[in-house]
């Protein structure tokens, strides 16, 4: 139940990071820069990349690269906006008025600067017809502007520095929507998006956390009766209609081949590895049922192979789960696009057993894994 805990809240706050990304912090630099609808919805996709790659994954494999190339293309967006812009259309054109407003104050200051003040002035009057709730300002900082131009040369001490500034801050928001993100939304989008770059490991180690808490009752069952044949531990039909396929005994070579990790080898020889044997029956629906045995010196060395073993192969599993005589279940798909692996594992004296079932998707439940491993483990005893 940890483990699922664990991987919901990572995967919830994944999703967040991704969905605040885009209301507060790209959403309002695409509207400032008045961006066209095909922009928005471009950057919304990206965004939603994220969650629909969390819900769709435990159903179709999906690389993690997906979550990550959208999650980096998203922060593109924001840091360059303009390039996503222009491939959309360019940005929407301004309200009439205030593109009006514009052009005619630029021939007014045109006009000005030219020392042709009558007719600035005239195009400055004309202003007043076109007054709008939103331009009151714009405009009424430009006739203050003309005024203290003419007082300046006239000689008066003053500067038209802070008027002219303020014309440039109200053109900017005319021409484009004002920025509502904030300083302190920013630094909160900043942590959300830290988890998308936290979040694969919180998703990682859940399994991990929970093969180290199950871990510590593995050799509770140590039984050995002195001798070591390396024998199947899987001898009679697993499930009714399935029909054996593989049924051999391994060297070190073979049972380090047989392995994930390559590390493996090394692992067998410092445990005192003396041989294996696996066997797999194809059930009547096409899932593979497999159970492998591997015997060492004694039961130490069987249980540090196991702690190996599982504290590797936890790296790719969705979750850990308890399994039948103190085993360590964990849900594995070692590589995108390969079927998920239910599987438990367990030592007893010097032998570590292992039963898996295939599956193309991860199961409902583990319940068939389980009852593989009841009945090999029947197979032990009988």
């Amino acid at each position: 139940m940890a483990g699922i805990l664990l991987r919901a809240a990572a995967e919830a706050l994944l999703a967040a990071s991704s969905t605040a990304l885009f209301l507060f912090w790209v959403r309002p630099e695409l509207q400032r820069r008045r961006a066209s609808p095909l922009a928005f919805a471009l950057a919304g996709a990206l965004a939603l990349v994220v969650p629909v790659r969390l819900l769709m994954a435990s159903l179709v494999p999906i690389p993690f690269i997906v979550l990550v190339a959208s999650t980096l293309l998203l922060v593109a967006v924001r840091l360059f906006p303009g390039a996503l812009i222009r491939v959309t259309g360019g940005a929407r054109p301004m309200a009439p008025d205030a593109e009006a407003i514009l052009e005619r104050t630029n021939r007014a200051l045109e006009r000005y600067e030219a020392g042709d003040s009558p007719a600035a002035a005239a195009q400055l009057d004309q202003l007043h017809a076109m007054r709008t709730p939103d331009t009151d300002r714009y405009i009424d900082l430009w006739l203050r502007y003309v005024e203290e131009e003419h007082a300046r040369r006239a000689g008066a001490s003053e500067s038209s520095n802070t008027t002219l500034r303020q014309i440039g801050e109200e053109a900017e928001r005319l021409t484009k929507h004002p920025d509502p993100s904030n300083p302190r939304r920013a630094w909160a989008v900043v942590g959300l998006a830290a988890i998308i770059g936290a979040g694969p490991a919180l998703i990682d180690a859940r399994a991990c956390i929970g093969v180290e808490m199950l871990l510590p009752a593995s050799a509770a069952e140590v039984t050995s009766d002195g001798s070591l044949p390396v024998t199947s531990a899987l001898t009679s039909q697993p499930e009714p209609g399935a029909t054996i396929v593989y049924d051999a005994s391994w060297g070190l070579e073979a049972a380090a081949e047989a392995r994930h990790d390559p590390q493996t080898r090394a692992q067998l020889i410092e445990a005192g590895f003396v041989g294996a044997h696996a066997t797999i029956w194809r059930a009547t629906d096409g899932f593979q049922l497999s159970s492998d045995v591997f015997v060492f010196h004694d039961a130490a060395g069987a249980l540090s192979f196991h702690r190996d073993v599982n504290r590797y192969a936890c790296r790719f599993s969705n979750e850990a789960f308890s399994g039948p005589s103190n085993g360590i279940g964990l849900q594995v798909r070692w590589s995108s696009g390969d079927r998920i692996v239910d599987q438990i594992s367990w030592v007893s004296g010097p032998r570590r057993y292992v039963v898996s079932v295939g599956a193309l998707a991860p199961p409902a439940d583990h319940h068939r894994v389980q009852r593989l491993a009841d009945h090999v483990l029947r197979d032990i005893r009988s």
